[in-house]
């Protein structure tokens, strides 16, 4: 039912960009497909940001989703998922039985995922957009981050919306999620917040220091997270939190993707709605590019204790911003 109702609902922004959008189809679904999918697809996606998760930790395997049962410190050896006939099995048995080899001293780096990166939908389309080769687990687990919120950031991404950060926020506890990558893994994931380039990136991978964090699974030293260089979006003098991520005493006023979008309306000067931005930032990375300079001075980095790397945010937020 969630897949037809998904479908459904991307055939539906297909009819209104087509109704709306006075552009040549064959020359705007173009640029939308060099991204792997259509341009109604991507509309749903800046729409629907940060999309579903699960209830709880799972395994992914190649679009596949498994839910922890019993969980240890070996996340892809002995910790136990379900399969879709509710029978119960070790991930290391799962993994064999489908062919996926996992060396002992294979090492998966622990990567907090506030926005998008938890979602199976959002982790299928980076891993496929990329045409990855090797097959795909990652464990996924639930938990918490305490005293930062997940909000806004003023920059608009190839699906047309803004994407998020994290900022802290004395006594707030946030859903968050770890994400386990290993080594080809970190590096896709990396391309794709634009934070594995030497100018001008539009995330930076770094970690907290002192994070209080609580997640089922190992406990790590130190815990990755990509931080945006342009910061969290304040508009009238408030930041906004992603209101799809549950969070525990948070006092920032939330807003939805389109929400968000629209309080910066005016500042872009854009006289039509959400969904006619949203298609244009998509079809044409100049514009979008260019909107995204215009709002730099609605955010600036925040001070999170312990982030290394910043700096390199630096030519980011000067000059004209770079469609990402």
């Amino acid at each position: 039912m969630r897949k037809f109702t998904y479908v459904l609902a991307v055939a539906v922004v297909g009819l209104i960009i087509a109704t709306f959008a006075p552009r040549e189809a064959e020359a705007t679904e173009a640029e939308c497909m060099k991204q792997g999918f259509s341009c109604a697809n991507l509309v749903y996606r800046g729409f629907t940001y940060p999309y579903a998760r699960e209830d709880g930790s799972y395994l992914y395997v190649n679009d596949g989703i498994y839910p922890y049962v019993d969980v240890t410190d070996d996340l892809l050896g002995d910790s136990t998922v379900r399969l879709p006939d509710n029978s119960v099995m070790a991930a290391s048995a799962l993994l064999e039985a489908l062919g996926i080899p996992v060396k002992a001293d294979d090492k998966i780096t622990p990567v907090i995922g506030f926005g998008s990166n938890p979602a199976p939908s959002q982790l299928a389309r980076k891993f496929e957009a990329k045409n990855f080769e090797a097959d795909v687990v990652i464990p996924v687990m639930k938990g918490t981050l305490q005293d930062f919120d997940v909000v806004w950031t003023p920059a608009f991404v190839s699906y047309g919306s803004m994407p998020s950060t994290i900022t802290p926020s004395p006594g707030t506890v946030v859903d968050v999620w770890v994400t386990w990558l290993n080594s080809e893994e970190l590096k896709i994931m990396g391309d794709s917040e634009h934070s594995n380039v030497t100018e001008r990136p539009l995330y930076v991978q770094t970690t907290i220091a002192g994070a209080k964090y609580a997640f089922e699974g190992p406990d790590p030293e130190a815990m990755q997270v990509y931080i945006s260089c342009f910061g969290p979006l304040k508009v009238d003098g408030k930041i906004y939190s992603v209101s799809a991520v549950p969070a525990k005493g948070r006092h920032l006023p939330e807003a939805t993707s389109s929400g968000a979008i629209e309080k910066v309306l005016p500042a872009l000067g854009w006289k039509e709605g959400v969904l006619e931005l949203l298609y244009d930032n998509i079809v044409s990375p100049e514009n979008r590019a260019e909107r995204t300079t215009v709002l730099k001075p609605y955010g600036s980095l925040p001070h999170i204790p312990g982030a290394k790397g910043l700096e390199a945010c630096k030519a980011s937020r000067t000059g004209r911003a770079d469609p990402y």
